[in-house]
């Protein structure tokens, strides 16, 4: 009997964009793409847990959008006083989320990435309550707080690696799947002095697409997926969201054969 081929899918960070990872994970359903471990970064880790936690694309929506329903996020009221309302709202979300489940509890092998900012160390988590490593890996350095876990305090993994194809590859699965949220082209052209905030935000872009570039050559044979979104990834918005997962579907179909010819 000839064993199919396995399949490991890395879900990239983007912020608001990650909304186009469920029209990803949609896409596979339908067209009976196999997914056999995910490794996420970010807003990848979101999405992945629970996916790989529940494996139901529908519960995956709906706690999406019920969140969006109850709470106007946007990433830069973390910058402001009274920031500690919307992490109060965030981690109470995650916390009816993910409760206690551990990564054992996963219906689909997962991980998620985070950095050391004690050493530098990029780390690959893959035990432990998910959504401490969860919280970790979307803990985007000013506007999060560092979270202390595995003993150390931790940041968003996308600091050192925003697309970890090259995590799953060295893992030895047989296809290789990455959707990667960035996009240096999204980047608008500067009409006017930008503020400092504005400066960190495109720096932020630049560094990560530039690290997200040498990673995927050194996956050359990684199959990527790259929705084009242009929309502000700090800023999360019902409408829009539902936009990013018809993105991510047009952008998986795209590629629906290339992947089935690989899988043969």
């Amino acid at each position: 009997m000839i064993q199919r081929k396995k399949v490991g899918l890395a879900l990239g960070g983007g912020g608001s964009k990650g909304f186009a990872h469920i029209g990803v994970l949609q896409v596979f359903e339908e067209e009976g793409i196999p997914v056999d471990y995910i490794c996420g970064t970010s807003i990848g880790s979101l999405i992945g847990g629970h996916y790989s936690l529940y494996k139901d694309i529908d519960h995956l929506k709906s706690d999406a959008f019920s969140f969006l329903k109850e709470n106007d996020l946007d990433l830069f009221s973390l910058l402001k006083p009274g920031y500690e309302k919307t992490l109060k709202n965030l981690q109470f979300f995650l916390e009816s989320v993910y409760r206690d489940h551990r990564f054992s509890d996963t219906k689909t092998p997962f991980s998620c990435t985070a950095v050391n900012i004690e050493n530098g160390a990029l780390l690959d988590i893959d035990d432990g309550r998910l959504i401490d490593a969860i919280f970790a890996s979307m803990s985007i350095p000013g506007l999060f707080p560092a979270r202390f876990f595995w003993g150390s305090w931790l940041v968003d993994g996308g600091v050192l690696n925003n697309l970890p194809v090259d995590i799953v590859a060295k893992k030895g699965y047989d296809v290789v799947i990455g959707c990667d949220l960035g996009d240096i082209e999204a980047l608008k052209q500067i009409e006017a002095k930008p503020t400092r905030i504005d400066a960190l935000k495109r720096s932020f872009i630049i560094m990560s697409d530039d690290l997200t570039a040498r990673i995927k050559k050194s996956v050359p044979n990684a199959i990527i997926i790259n929705p084009k979104i242009v929309v502000s990834t700090l800023r999360f918005d019902y409408a829009l969201s539902k936009k990013q997962i018809v993105e991510g579907e047009k952008s998986a179909r795209a590629k629906i054969d290339e992947i089935k010819k690989r899988l043969k």
